[in-house]
C-alpha cells in the first residue's frame, strides 16, 4: 500500500502534462500488465482503496493520513479510476488540480 502512495507523491511533482493524461499505476498492488476486462480493473482498485480506506497509515502521508475514511474514499474516487489503454484496462491516477 505504501508503495502506491509513493508512486501517487512522485506523481505529484511530474509536469502538468504527465498529470493531465494520468499515471498509470502498477505491481505490486496492480497488474503492470493491465487487466483483461473493466470488472477486473473495478475489483483491484475497490481493494486498495477500501483496504486504505480501513487503515489511514496505508494511504502515503498528508493530507491523505488525517482525513475520515469518507472523504478519503472521496478523494480517492476522484483522483483514481480504470481506464482503457491499448485494448487493457488500468488503474489511472490523475492529480488533483489545485
Amino acid at each position: 500500500m505504501n508503495k502506491l502512495m509513493i508512486a501517487l507523491a512522485a506523481v505529484t511533482v511530474a509536469s502538468p502534462a504527465m498529470a493531465f493524461q494520468g499515471q498509470v499505476l502498477g505491481a505490486p498492488q496492480f497488474s503492470g500488465n493491465g487487466y483483461a476486462n473493466q470488472g477486473q480493473c473495478t475489483s483491484a482498485l475497490a481493494h486498495v482503496r477500501n483496504e486504505q480506506r480501513r487503515n489511514p497509515e496505508t494511504r502515503g502521508g498528508s493530507p491523505y493520513n488525517e482525513m475520515s475514511g469518507s472523504d478519503y474514499n472521496r478523494a480517492s474516487r476522484d483522483t483514481t479510476r480504470c481506464e482503457l489503454r491499448n485494448g487493457r484496462w488500468y488503474v489511472v491516477y490523475y492529480h488533483p488540480a489545485g
